[in-house]
């Protein structure tokens, strides 16, 4: 079950519409997921409402890629115009000075964790290091800029040949396919005003190929084709493959399954052209820097994707042109993208800046927000070392198992307990975890809010009055807090069961390694469960600043309203890197400020 919200910065920013700002809807059930649409989260908030906020802690975009050991990162560098909107608005709201404050927060905080050793390497499925077993894919991952528009996270995908043509795309864990409007997709109502690209003009490209063999549909079902046979009767010509997908709330959209050569990232403005250094199928590219976007072709392949052709509701009002299917599965880009060899893993990871109320409302509109690292992960863009949990699912969506609910009083962003804390300061929330894992809870970085079973209602309403002494907010209540009241509620922890499959390189399970005193593990409150997952959702996630309300006015975004399964959606993926990990079928969690400027710096690797 997907989640399909509209939330208020989308609202404020779309007023010509005149749409509602209490619009939601739950989107399609398991039968509509068949071929994971973009109406998921197409429109950039349809499936959670809230907008994460986003602490942009480097600023300065001068600073050059920077590559070691085989990892490499990439600055995060937003559309131009917008981070001109993003300073004024700043400017004009009178925040502009707590940045640098916010962001000096952010790196005291880190410092607590500082003295265990950060990797600079690609993992193989055995954890050795540079392991050159998987014939020949010892090469550098590709990391790209995440941008944030409308709540959602996505980044830049050029398409096509001679001549590349960008299209922008969601970053979307909770679907397996990749749409983006094509040239068939009339202008008017295909996002004219809305998307940052025209449709993909695939008439333009000598590569392109729409799939007309009903034996060769992959994304969606066959649609048979018929002409004339030249003898007054009708003949079988070909077949098209159809993909459509419609949601509860009335949007909905169709394509046709294509393929075409493509990269992600590179220069943003202007396409690279594929040039000597492309890579081809099991072909070593010497002295390949992945940090370096003028390379960016070097990791091109050819994919199969859906070329809209008809978007209706929401999605033509989205910022980005489109979606970049990141599930499980074999249709999603990181599938297709190692199966041709220009992955050298089964590994992705999504870094989502930490939120800044303050700021939350000039980053709506696409500005840098993390990054996105395909075929492995960078240890220097984390501030807690690397813990990971089982992935329950075999394919499809990223499921986890929740083990435990904690309330913590006194706040902090987390799962490290501030300094002064004490023991009875954490609050277990009374639970069947059999109950509230049926259906799967899910991680999904295209859904905004978090969204748990409610069964949940009435634990966590008994354990906040018991630290708070009031009733929880309602969802769409607005709540008047000061700065200091917003850092003083709790804490919400989740705690995840861990993997099963461990590595010799996992930190928590290295020599002298004491769950009970290792950040974020759970053993120092669930010692029956050790090596567990403890990841902190603090109150600047959960609570959204009201956009177009009074300073200080806020909604709750976690809401315990399922009556089965569930969502962590991008508000509890912030301030993380999550290693997708499907070689060895786990996903990692890194408490994160997803700084480039750590890596761009060239810390020394055991920093202190």
């Amino acid at each position: 079950q997907k989640i399909i919200t509209m939330t208020a910065v989308q609202l404020s920013l779309c007023l010509l519409l005149a749409l509602s700002s209490s619009s939601s809807a739950v989107g399609g059930g398991n039968e509509a997921r068949i071929f994971d649409a973009v109406g998921d989260d197409a429109s950039g908030s349809l499936r959670g409402g809230a907008a994460p906020k986003i602490e942009d802690s480097t600023l300065d975009f001068d600073g050059g890629p920077k590559v070691s050991a085989g990892v490499v990162s990439f600055p995060l560098i937003p559309h131009a115009s917008h981070v001109e909107r993003m300073r004024r608005d700043l400017k004009d709201t009178g925040a502009a000075e707590d940045l640098d404050a916010a962001v000096m927060r952010g790196r005291e905080d880190e410092s607590r964790f500082e003295g265990w050793p950060r990797r600079r390497h690609l993992e193989s499925a055995s954890g050795d290091v540079n392991d050159d077993s998987d014939g020949g894919r010892d090469r550098a991952p590709e990391v790209t800029p995440l941008f944030q528009g409308y709540g959602t996270h996505y980044v830049d995908m050029w398409v096509g040949d001679p001549k590349p043509q960008r299209q922008t795309v969601i970053v979307d864990t909770g679907s397996g396919i990749t749409a983006f409007p094509c040239s068939g997709c009339p202008k008017s109502g295909c996002g004219d005003g809305y998307h940052t690209d025209d449709p993909f003009n695939e008439n333009e490209s000598e590569t392109f190929e729409k799939v007309t063999e009903c034996g060769e549909c992959t994304l969606g079902r066959c649609k048979p084709t018929y002409g004339l046979d030249g003898k007054g009767g009708v003949t079988k010509t070909g077949g098209e493959c159809k993909v459509t997908m419609s949601y509860q709330e009335g949007s909905s959209w169709e394509a046709f399954e294509c393929q075409d050569w493509l990269y992600a990232g590179g220069l943003h403005d202007e396409a690279v052209v594929p040039g000597e250094k492309q890579l081809k199928e099991e072909e070593e590219v010497d002295g390949l820097d992945g940090a370096d976007p003028t390379m960016a072709s070097a990791y091109r392949f050819r994919m199969k994707f859906a070329c809209q052709t008809l978007l209706t509701g929401l999605f033509k009002t989205q910022l980005a042109d489109g979606i970049l299917g990141m599930e499980n599965g074999e249709s999603s880009f990181w599938y297709q993208m190692y199966e041709n060899y220009a992955a050298s893993s089964r590994t992705f990871s999504l870094c989502f800046s930490r939120g800044s109320n303050f700021e939350a409302e000039a980053m709506m509109s696409g500005s840098g927000a993390g990054c996105l690292t395909l075929g492995g992960h960078d240890e220097r863009l984390h501030s807690t070392p690397i813990l990971f949990a089982e992935n329950m699912a075999s394919r499809g969506w990223y499921t986890v198992y929740v083990t435990a609910v904690y309330l913590r009083a006194g706040g902090g962003e987390s799962a490290v307990a501030p300094d002064g804390s004490k023991p009875e300061d954490i609050h277990k929330l009374g639970i069947d975890a059999n109950k509230i894992n049926h259906g799967g809870i899910i991680v999904d970085s295209g859904t905004t809010d978090t969204y748990l079973p409610s069964s949940l209602h009435g634990p966590f309403k008994s354990a906040w009055k018991e630290v708070t002494g009031n009733d929880p907010p309602k969802t769409k209540a607005i709540v008047s807090l000061s700065p200091q009241e917003l850092d003083e509620l709790p804490t919400v922890l989740v705690q995840l069961r861990a993997a099963k499959k461990t590595l010799p390189t996992d930190p928590l399970y290295a020599d002298g390694a004491d769950p009970a005193h290792f950040p974020a593990a759970a053993g120092g409150i669930d010692p029956l469960n050790p090596h567990d997952v403890i990841v902190a959702i603090p109150a600047v996630h959960y609570m959204e600043p009201r956009m177009g309300s009074t300073l200080g006015d806020y909604s709750m975004r976690l809401h315990l309203t399922e009556r089965s399964g569930g969502v962590l959606g991008a508000n509890a993926m912030m301030g993380h890197d999550i290693v997708f990990d499907m070689d060895n079928k786990r996903v990692g969690f890194a408490e994160s400020l997803c700084d480039y400027s750590k890596v761009r710096d060239g810390k020394e690797e055991d920093s202190r």
